[in-house]
């Protein structure tokens, strides 16, 4: 088979995703979805990997989804969910996505499938990511954000941006879901969700699709989410989704992050990367998972350069970390690898 030929460090990156953070084997399945959208560089460049570490790569096209989650379900081929609860390892570069439909939950009840979330990344963000960054100093401060999570259970944190965003929760208990890999970088903000009081400012939206905003969107949380501001398509699109996504009413917010590659741009098209820039947090919002229509059937938003605060205590600063001394120093310590 060929090689990618007119982007071949994205080839290296590839093989960084398959064989340093998801263990593919030589023998291995490999199922990588990806639809009408999808980055045709990248695509080679996970195929080509595959082969190189001798495992048995299938790559699906199908349409783009219209929506993700289990509001998918009627878009997704059986064709393709069969291939994706094949045992061994699912990429999907689908976007929207297919995490919480009935495929995704299908692989997952096998216990024999590792999926990977990598959505709308491209080769230039493939390279990035997993080819320009040391993985396991990520993965070391992920691990220590968790305890750090854990220990503040229950302590109140704010966040805000300077472009107005201000709110207030506590934090909650984490949400492990087994077998299910993303995109490293991103520190998860465990939060109790009836507990979010506030003003939220976006620079970014993943409603129908991503975008970045000239005006920003403004959410009003009281626990759930009580108004929208803005003007436009955007206000329009992201006022339809979020109903869409609770029944008729907003919901409320279900999911917290602050991004810390190293190597991760803006870059306004990719969500996947740009929610992983250092400082910048992806919200979530809709139902929560547990709950009756909840899971991935969700619209997301990004803030932009965020500060932190636990129980009083700065923690992050305008993306910067600031406290406790390891985090500052492991933050300090991650640096993109040369291109």
């Amino acid at each position: 088979m060929r090689l990618v030929d007119h982007q071949p460090e994205a080839v290296p990156a590839a093989r960084a995703l398959l064989q340093d953070y998801l263990s593919v084997q030589p023998g291995e399945n490999v199922v990588i979805t990806t639809d009408a959208d999808t980055d045709a560089v990248a695509t080679d460049a996970l195929l080509a990997a595959a082969v190189m570490l001798g495992a048995r790569p299938l790559v699906t096209k199908a349409p783009r989804l219209p929506v993700q989650g289990a509001l998918a379900n009627p878009y997704i081929s059986e064709a393709v969910a069969s291939a994706a609860a094949t045992r061994g390892v699912w990429i999907d570069l689908t976007w929207p996505y297919m995490a919480g439909s009935e495929a995704h939950d299908r692989a997952m009840r096998t216990g024999e499938v590792r999926y990977c979330l990598a959505g709308d990344i491209d080769s230039r963000g493939l390279e990035r990511l997993f080819g320009q960054a040391d993985l396991a100093a990520i993965a070391k401060m992920t691990a220590d954000f968790r305890a750090l999570m854990v220990a503040s259970l229950g302590k109140p944190c704010r966040i805000t941006c300077p472009r107005g965003t201000d709110f207030e929760f506590k934090i909650g208990k984490g949400s492990p879901k087994h077998n299910i890999f993303f995109v490293p970088g991103s520190l998860s903000i465990p939060l109790d969700v009836d507990t979010v009081r506030g003003r939220i400012v976006l620079s970014s939206v993943m409603h129908e699709y991503y975008t970045s905003l000239d005006k920003p969107l403004v959410l009003e949380v009281d626990n759930q989410i009580v108004g929208l501001e803005g003007e436009g398509a955007d206000w329009l699109i992201m006022d339809r989704v979020l109903r869409r996504a609770n029944n008729g009413s907003y919901g409320q917010i279900i999911h917290l992050n602050v991004g810390v590659h190293p190597a991760a741009r803006w870059t306004g098209r990719s969500f996947i990367e740009d929610m992983r820039a250092c400082g910048n947090n992806a919200i979530g919002f809709g139902v929560p998972f547990w709950l009756p229509g909840g899971g991935e059937n969700h619209p997301d938003g990004i803030v932009r350069s965020q500060s932190i605060s636990i129980d009083g205590e700065p923690i992050v600063s305008n993306g910067i970390f600031v406290a406790p001394a390891p985090l500052v120093a492991q933050s300090r310590a991650l640096a993109p690898s040369p291109a």
